[in-house]
This record gives structure tokens, sequence and C-alpha cells, in this order.
């Protein structure tokens, strides 16, 4: 029995089109902390424009969860973090400490 499909009425696979697995040159560390990133947003909401955000909020994560960030680093992190949409929760589940300032306004969502 043959079953014709029309591969012009297929839905992509939105899941594989994301931002896929984390660059092979990121440490070990690194890795964890944009897997912890992925696991923040709803699936298929990072796609590789994405990318690079991600690993500068990765690196900044490895860094600041191996020793206490000055304010300017959070600053950073934060900028980042509101950038992507996400909000202080995340932050502060991301490196374990609340940020201490009123959040970026890039993170206001209407």
């Amino acid at each position: 029995m043959t079953t014709n499909i029309d591969i012009h009425n297929l839905e992509p696979d939105w899941h594989q089109l994301g931002i896929g697995p984390a660059p092979d040159h990121l440490i070990e560390e690194a890795k964890v902390a944009w897997n912890d990133l992925i696991d923040m947003a709803p699936p298929g909401k990072w796609l590789r424009m994405d990318k690079f955000m991600l690993e500068i909020a990765a690196n900044c994560i490895v860094e600041y969860r191996l020793r206490k960030p000055t304010d300017e680093e959070m600053d950073v992190l934060a900028d980042v973090l509101a950038r992507m949409l996400l909000g202080p929760e995340h932050f502060e589940k991301l490196i374990g400490v609340p940020y201490p300032r009123p959040w970026p306004d890039q993170a206001l969502v209407p």
C-alpha cells in the first residue's frame, strides 16, 4: 500500500529550525549555561540569529557563577537578558543572586 504525501503542505518541524545545540567552541560550563537559557524559553523561541546573544549570556553566566560579579558586570548580563525578553527572575535563577536595581526597559513586554 502506497501513501501519497503532498510535500508542499507539510508543516515544518519548528523545534529543529530553532537555535540548535551549543556551539562546540564553548567550554562545558558555558554549554550548561546555554542549556539553562534554552530551557527558560518556550520551544522554538530562540532562532539562529539569537546565537550571538546566547553566547554572550552563557559566558557571563559561567564567569558569574564562579565569583561574585561587580555591579557593572551584573548590568551587562541584565541588559543582555532583557534584550532576550527574560526578566529578573531568570537572572536570579541563572547566577543565584537577585538583580539589585530596576530591570532594564527592554524587558518590558506589552
